[in-house]
């Protein structure tokens, strides 16, 4: 008699990196370029108009920047293999990049609250049309 309980348990699955992962850097890098040079133009231009929209933006995409950045560098980690005293390897490492991200975030945040508040008490004039 068979026992309802016993079942194979034998499906087929890797822990190795996912292919997705192993072609992202072309497109990091370009990221990262691109945004990088939209963050020094948008930068620029709000101090030279004194605006902090246009610096809080710029801000939030050095952010974005630093986010690709750590990112690339965790999928490169994440491609290390384990060894003797790193039996897991680097793939903690994601996770590690995620953390540090929201972190940024959280503080990048609070540097535009401060900001804005020091605005509202101390208001400058914005050229309109240049921001527009």
């Amino acid at each position: 008699m068979e026992d309802i309980h016993s079942h194979s348990h034998a499906h087929g699955h890797s822990h190795g990196i996912p292919e997705a992962l192993t072609n992202v850097n072309g497109a990091f890098i370009i990221g990262i370029s691109l945004n990088s040079l939209f963050v020094v133009i948008e930068a620029i231009i709000g101090f030279s108009i004194h605006s902090l929209s246009l610096l809080s933006d710029a801000g939030h995409n050095l952010a974005d920047v630093g986010s690709l950045a750590l990112s690339l560098l965790a999928f490169r980690l994440l491609k290390i293999k384990s060894n003797d005293k790193y039996t897991y390897g680097y793939r903690k490492t994601t996770i590690l990049a995620a953390l540090l991200n929201g972190v940024i975030l959280l503080i990048s945040i609070g540097a535009i609250a401060y900001a804005a508040i020091d605005r509202f008490s101390n208001p400058v004039p914005l050229p309109g049309k240049t921001i527009a």
